[in-house]
């Protein structure tokens, strides 16, 4: 099944258009810059996932986010911000949406998309989970960086003019984030446990990977942490 969405935003649909193969699993069902004409179609057209450019949402944008959201029954609100005050960056959390620093690559709107897109590749046209075939694997190797670990080295400064140190921390906070999501996610049959656990398993070795990638960085910039 494939993962629709939505997209207020003038740029996207351009970056769709231009490189489709990033978003080879995800179909864009509307794109626009008028709010109204979305908020008219999103109940029709119900995209899994809402793509909305902050600036676009008018006067209240929180407010529209969360009607739209609720209007298309969306699963996921990504909301595009470029500069906009603290608190509301914040709040975009707390009414259930995704606040994404823009401009944004389609990759990384793909990896924000990831828990909906694996979700969608396990459902049958009748949205019964698929179940997978894989087997379960032994539990992910321990966790060699702490979160405090991770937050120095997201703002230390690279001997060299790149940013990797803090890219690579960034990336590994997210996969830890997502491990721990998909160990604790709800089951409702047998199906839904090995769906869950596969995301785990895989999710606890891509994150081993990235830590040494990490550790053979850190080691090469001479850091201590």
């Amino acid at each position: 099944m494939t993962t629709t969405i939505a997209v207020l935003d003038e740029a996207l649909p351009e970056q769709i258009k231009t490189n489709p193969t990033e978003m080879e699993d995800v179909r864009l069902v509307w794109a626009g810059v008028n709010v109204e004409e979305l908020e008219a179609k999103a109940p029709l057209l119900k995209p899994g996932v809402l793509v909305l450019d902050l600036d676009r949402l008018g006067d209240a944008p929180l407010d529209k986010a969360r009607d739209l959201q609720r209007g298309a029954g969306s699963d996921l609100v990504l909301v595009l911000y470029r500069f906009a005050k603290r608190e509301v960056v914040e709040k975009i959390a707390e009414i259930g949406g995704r606040p994404v620093k823009a401009p944004v690559s389609l990759r990384a709107l793909r990896t924000q998309m990831m828990s909906i897109i694996v979700r969608d590749i396990f459902k049958k046209g009748d949205g019964a989970p698929e179940p997978p075939e894989f087997l379960p694997g032994p539990t992910p190797p321990p966790r060699e960086f702490t979160s405090a670990q991770l937050g120095a080295l997201q703002e230390i400064a690279s001997a060299v003019d790149c940013e990797c140190p803090n890219h690579l921390s960034d990336i590994l906070q997210r996969l830890n984030a997502f491990e721990d999501y998909s160990k604790k996610c709800e089951n409702k049959d047998d199906k839904d446990a090995q769906v869950h656990h596969l995301l785990y398993v895989h999710t606890g070795q891509a994150r081993h990977l990235m830590e040494e990638a990490l550790r053979v960085l850190v080691k090469y910039e001479g850091f201590t942490i």
